[in-house]
């Protein structure tokens, strides 16, 4: 017996649920149109009604066709299963055989013969339907007016599709269901796809457009698209009265961004002013939300800035989590809060860092601990200090530069360890190195004094936020050993788990030859070390002195009173090699040579500037760590004195412990490594990490401040702001370690007799011609 699906309910399921899954567009009047296309306000409204109700005859039709294709379906399929058929025909709700039409397109013979017997529906009865839907239709489109733009129509290019495709689409599930019996190939029913949430639906809408509506980085956009493209589901964040209760957790959440050193204004959240709202704000406030918690996960990790981009200095990429793993975490948690608060870094020093900057920010301030050195002040004062100057005066200069008179000595005595000393403050500073206490010098060592006087609170805040910033750049693993070389403090650590294993001063590049900031695996330890010399220094300093030296007539097979390159050779401790031979120096014409076609290489030795012991992490810019034949500079405050290699102090203790914990040698083993020299690569992992911290923090809040060498804060601080960045002045020399300086000779050829006036070490013949920092 052939059941019929009841008209009025089929027509309704259908168009009811038409909105929610943007088949078709609900047409908006155009109230920017003019006037004078409508002729009254009457006539406008009556050629609306036409339109709904033209609309809702075509859905009535769809309507149709989808219950005659549901009846051909169950008469067939009750030809096999009588069981199947009445199961199905239950879902259906029949009503009567009168609904049905005769189908428009070429059918079977057999579908064509029920359709004729079937009947056409009563007209009275579909009219009615007609005006209810033309009704239903025209009081959702004027309530959507007010509250968000109804989904666009499909595109005028596609191709437009058949009564029955459309019909297909807007099934309610009854109707469905009895249209999957039309599978012949199977006798079981296939599930009809699960219909999204309408709010949902609108989201996915909402999301398609959503590029002019907000300011999101794309990898995020396109995470919560997939997201909620693939959600059958209910939204995350809201229900029909507005924001859910694990919604309002997140709204929580992203409101104390201020708390963990993110900018609270980077985050627009969004809000309802009626108590119940639209679907259509429900739909934009769940989307937009999303989007913000993305935005937000980004920022935890560092993914404000592009750190290269704000100086070639910064060689580090930030760990930013895939923002689909986020939203889809997020989606899982029942505490949003909780996952947020867990996207920041767990390392200590954040930890520490953020307990400050509460300290800061609330009633009482984070305590502050200056250096003591930088409490000293120089007043200025007539006339200048200089070397064998004896002068009260020079007490407290010992004091601020941390260089205590050596013992029986007169702590008021101008010496040459304190010369040392203030030429490289003056080298930091970019002022004048002439090793002369004047009040030009006077007033830059006032400067840095009074930069860490009584912080301003608000800088403090600002401060640490920035370094709160540059964990968010470090990975999430340091490495259960690993080493700690903390550029603006000039002190390398060992950390082992938890606790520091190793502890020692270092001192790092000159800001005109930065040492980097970056992430490497200590990979050996090499002893009584050769130096060969970087490609960058061959070029920039030896190449010019090599050509003036053959130009001047000394060198290349014939003798002259004049430098020649053997001379210039010689000075720096070097052995020329070109094709792995050793070459004599003046038998090359080094006014026409590529310099980059030889090597220049520092036998072990006294002399050699990498002392006795090297320490490897490959890299691009050839940074390491190695000894140093002029310890006597470890006494300095100011340390940023190299062309960007890190040297430290006791490397013999600094090896044993790279070799017991790369090795796994004992005492007796680090003892016959060493004893035996050569390179010592490691088996276990050590990563080197070399960082930039102006500021850190103790258990108490207690925030240690240490000076801005290459000027970094200034930059990452107007980054973050957005403002503009003046150009880089930051330069990074490729395996940059410079030969020690030889004390010149009486006699020695090549100097010149005006050089016994310091200059400062920003060329490699400074080596002949001045003192020479190593």
């Amino acid at each position: 017996m052939l059941r019929t699906v009841s008209l009025p309910a089929a027509v309704l399921a259908a168009v009811l649920t038409l909105p929610a899954s943007g088949a078709w567009a609900d047409p908006v009047p155009d109230r920017a149109a003019p006037a004078a296309k409508a002729a009254t306000a009457d006539a406008a409204r009556r050629e609306a009604d036409e339109e709904h109700r033209k609309r809702a005859q075509a859905m009535t039709r769809a309507a149709i066709e989808a219950q005659k294709r549901a009846l051909d379906a169950l008469a067939a399929s009750e030809q096999k299963t009588a069981p199947k058929t009445e199961a199905a025909a239950a879902a259906a709700k029949p009503a009567s055989k009168d609904t049905a039409v005769k189908d428009s397109a070429s059918k079977e013979s057999a579908s064509e013969a029920r359709a004729a017997a079937s009947g056409a529906p009563d007209r009275a009865q579909t009219d009615a339907v007609v005006d209810e839907i033309a009704e239903r239709h025209r009081n959702e489109a004027e309530a959507a007016e007010q509250d968000i733009a109804s989904p666009e129509a499909p595109p005028a290019s596609a191709p437009a599709q058949t009564a029955s495709e459309e019909a297909k689409t807007e099934d309610t599930p009854e109707v469905a269901a009895v249209d999957a019996v039309e599978q012949p190939a199977t006798e079981v029913a296939t599930p009809a796809p699960v219909r999204a949430d309408p709010v949902v639906e609108i989201v996915r809408t909402w999301l398609a457009d959503a590029s002019s509506k907000v300011t999101a980085d794309k990898a995020d956009l396109d995470a919560v698209t997939a997201f909620y493209g693939a959600r059958t589901e209910a939204p995350l964040w809201v229900d029909a009265k507005g924001f859910t209760a694990k919604g309002k957790t997140a709204l929580n959440e992203l409101n104390k961004a201020a708390e963990w050193g993110l900018s609270p204004d980077a985050f627009a959240l969004p809000r309802f002013n009626v108590s119940e709202p639209s679907p259509g704000a429900l739909a934009e406030a769940e989307a937009r939300l999303s989007l913000e918690l993305l935005k937000y996960a980004r920022h935890a990790r560092g993914g404000r800035i592009t750190p290269s981009s704000v100086s070639m200095l910064l060689d580090v990429t930030p760990p930013v989590r895939d923002p689909n793993t986020v939203i889809a975490e997020l989606a899982k948690s029942d505490a949003p809060d909780r996952y947020l608060k867990g996207l920041h870094p767990q390392h200590e020093g954040f930890k520490l860092l953020h307990k400050a900057l509460l300290k800061a920010r609330g009633p009482s301030k984070a305590d502050v601990e200056v250096d003591p050195a930088l409490l000293i002040r120089l007043p200025e004062r007539p006339g200048v200090l200089r070397l064998g100057s004896d002068d009260p005066e020079i007490v407290q200069l010992r004091k601020r530069l941390k260089v205590p008179a050596e013992a029986g000595a007169s702590e008021t005595m101008f010496d040459e360890e304190l010369e040392i000393a203030l030429k490289a403050f003056q080298v930091e500073q970019q002022i004048s190195v002439d090793g002369l206490l004047g009040n030009g010098t006077r007033r830059a060592l006032n400067r840095e004094v009074d930069g860490q006087r009584g912080p301003d609170p608000g800088r403090m805040v600002q401060l640490i936020e920035l370094n709160m910033e540059r964990w968010r750049w470090l990975p999430e693993d340091l490495g259960d050993v690993h080493v700690w070389n903390n550029i603006p403090e000039y002190v390398t650590r060992v950390y082992k788990g938890d606790e520091v294993i190793f502890r020692e001063k270092i001192i790092v590049g000159k800001p005109n030859t930065a040492t980097p900031v970056f992430s490497a695996d200590m990979d050996f330890v090499g002893f009584n070390p050769t130096w060969g010399m970087p490609n960058g220094i061959k070029q920039r300093e030896l190449a010019p002195r090599l050509r003036r030296a053959a130009e001047s007539g000394g060198g290349f097979l014939f003798f002259s009173s004049g430098p020649s390159p053997s001379d210039v050779i010689r000075a720096y401790g070097l052995n020329v090699f070109q094709n792995g031979r050793q070459i004599n120096p003046d038998s090359v014409d080094w006014s026409r040579a590529n310099v980059q076609n030889f090597s220049f290489v520092q036998p072990p030795g006294p002399k050699n500037p990498l002392g006795q012991v090297k320490f490897i992490y490959r890299n691009k810019h050839d940074v390491y760590m190695h000894d140093t034949i002029e310890p006597g500079l470890f006494s300095s405050s100011n340390r940023a004195l190299s062309n960007g290699c890190i040297r430290v102090q006791n490397p013999m203790e600094f090896a044993a412990i790279m070799l017991r914990e790369g090795n796994g040698l004992d005492e007796g083993g680090v003892q016959r490594a060493i004893r035996g020299g050569g390179e010592i690569r490691h088996t276990n992992r050590i990563p080197v990490h070399m960082v930039y911290f102006t500021a850190q923090a103790d258990e108490n809040g207690k925030v240690s401040t240490f000076s801005d060498v290459y000027g970094l804060d200034g930059r990452i601080s107007s980054a973050l702001l957005g403002r503009a960045l003046p150009r880089d002045p930051a330069s990074v020399e490729t395996a940059s370690t410079e030969p020690v300086q030889q004390r010149p000779r009486a006699g020695q050829k090549g100097v010149s007799k005006s050089s016994s006036k310091y200059k400062a070490p920003q060329t490699l013949s400074d080596a002949i011609t001045g003192f020479w920092l190593n």
